[in-house]
């Protein structure tokens, strides 16, 4: 009586089938990938085992369908890559994308056809080190997926949702990491030849530079103007370095204690008050 149970169980649950999801970038999300100016990159994956086994069952008391997510997703994401950065000869900088957690749940179930639909929840992680620094965001989306009991193949349905989802995360890591690279290139100081480099240190020996305090609390931005991206707010009382100036603008530096680094930015000069020598 016993086997009989077993071998009653084994029927009614049923061993996982592997579903194998072989996908490519579609021909939009690939347009959409603007090869970057900043080159030397190399590209991690680390997978995550519960992505690997994703159970699944599209009707009640039906076979389980196995999903592995994890390899189509790297290939997913080295499509992006090599698209994106084209080589990675002598890469000096790196991305490290990673399956944080996966959450599945059956959120519905249709009595008149028996079919199931599924919830499905990934969180990625990625991290960008660009010279020597690192720069981290992590994405979380979710995808509701059914199987679809009119087509002669019942996967499609799943299988196409599935696809979605992980596109959905390619497009999303690629404009975060198009922002991370212009920030980074908005901040690059101007490269300047050696003799210049003594000619401006001899300077700075001998003349010191203007001192402005701040007047009111301020924005300090990337570029001179109302609408370029905000760096931080400078606090009343703040005293600055003044580097240059365009129109109404000023490039102004000070070193940030807290940070221990210097803060460089463009501000409005009209809220600041040049101090006495």
């Amino acid at each position: 009586m016993k086997k009989i149970l077993i071998l009653l169980t084994i029927i009614l649950i049923g061993c996982s089938r592997n579903i194998q999801i072989s996908p490519i970038l579609q021909e939009d999300a690939r347009y959409n990938i603007k090869p970057s100016e900043m080159t030397g990159f190399s590209f991690h994956f680390t997978s995550n085992p519960r992505a690997d086994n994703i159970q699944i069952t599209k009707r009640r008391l039906d076979n389980k369908f196995r999903y592995s997510l994890c390899s189509p997703f790297k290939n997913l994401l080295n499509e992006w890559f090599y698209t994106k950065f084209k080589s990675n000869v002598q890469p000096e900088n790196e991305i490290k994308i990673s399956i944080n957690d996966i959450e599945h749940e059956t959120i519905n179930d249709n009595f008149l056809t028996s079919a199931l639909t599924h919830s499905l929840q990934l969180t990625v992680g990625v991290e960008l080190i660009i010279n020597k620094q690192k720069y981290f965001r992590e994405f979380s989306f979710r995808k509701t997926m059914r199987f679809n009991p009119n087509e002669a193949n019942e996967n499609i349905g799943m299988d196409k949702d599935i696809i979605d989802l992980l596109e959905t995360f390619i497009t999303a890591i690629d404009t975060y990491t198009d922002d991370t690279i212009a920030f980074i290139q908005d901040f690059d100081p101007p490269k300047i030849d050696e003799k210049e480099k003594e000619k401006e240190d001899e300077k700075k020996e001998t003349i010191k530079p203007d001192k402005y305090v701040v007047l009111e609390p301020l924005n300090l931005r990337v570029q001179p103007d109302w609408k370029s991206k905000k760096i931080l707010v400078l606090r009343t009382n703040q005293i600055v370095e003044k580097k240059t100036k365009s129109g109404d603008w000023v490039l102004i530096e000070y070193f940030d204690t807290a940070k221990s680094k210097i803060i460089i930015g463009w501000v409005y000069g009209k809220y600041l008050q040049k101090i006495d020598k």
